[in-house]
């Protein structure tokens, strides 16, 4: 979990480990607008600092959001950023897992944008997946983006990370990071 500095410097590092981060966002929102009726209403899982929030509610101002984060110290960060943004008012915020949340689906989309990554294989990324599945109506959009290990793709965004700064020693940590966590 994030929490103090880690959670306060997330959206740099995030930026800084994750190529195409804003697009994956834009693609998202993109997708979303085209998929949510006005008045409609998205779940966000891992809410995060709040940026994924305040760029879809300025997309599409009259949607409402469900901001869900098991981290309380990214879920105090969005609230402030979404505060500052004027938009408190269309987000509630939920500090816990999408099992927690009531089971009635009344959500017309839902978001998990580097969430499920975290979850262990052993039945617990089927599970969550489950969970936002009953709470999100039928028809309804779900958008996922990941991170994985072992993907073809791994020389690429070594040589992407190397590309942005990372010497070598940090490329081996964070290889080894990724080997571990994800």
């Amino acid at each position: 979990m994030f929490a103090g500095a880690e959670a306060e410097g997330y959206d740099a590092k995030i930026r800084a480990r994750v190529p195409g981060y804003e697009a994956m966002h834009e693609i998202a929102t993109a997708a979303l607008v085209a998929a949510v009726p006005a008045g409609g209403e998205v779940l966000v899982v891992g809410a995060g600092g709040g940026e994924e929030l305040i760029a879809l509610a300025t997309a599409s101002p009259a949607w409402t959001f469900t901001a869900l984060d098991p981290a309380p110290d990214m879920i105090a960060l969005a609230q402030r950023r979404v505060a500052s943004a004027g938009l408190s008012e269309r987000v509630r915020f939920h500090t816990g897992f999408v099992a927690d949340l009531p089971e009635p689906s009344r959500f017309d989309a839902a978001t998990a944008i580097l969430v499920s990554h975290f979850l262990p294989d052993d039945g617990a990324r089927a599970l969550f997946f489950g969970d936002i599945g009953r709470r999100v109506r039928a028809g309804g959009l779900l958008i996922v983006a990941d991170l994985m290990a072992g993907l073809r793709v791994r020389p690429a965004y070594r040589a992407w990370l190397h590309g942005v700064g990372l010497d070598e020693a940090m490329l081996a940590r964070m290889e080894a990071r990724m080997a571990k966590e994800f």
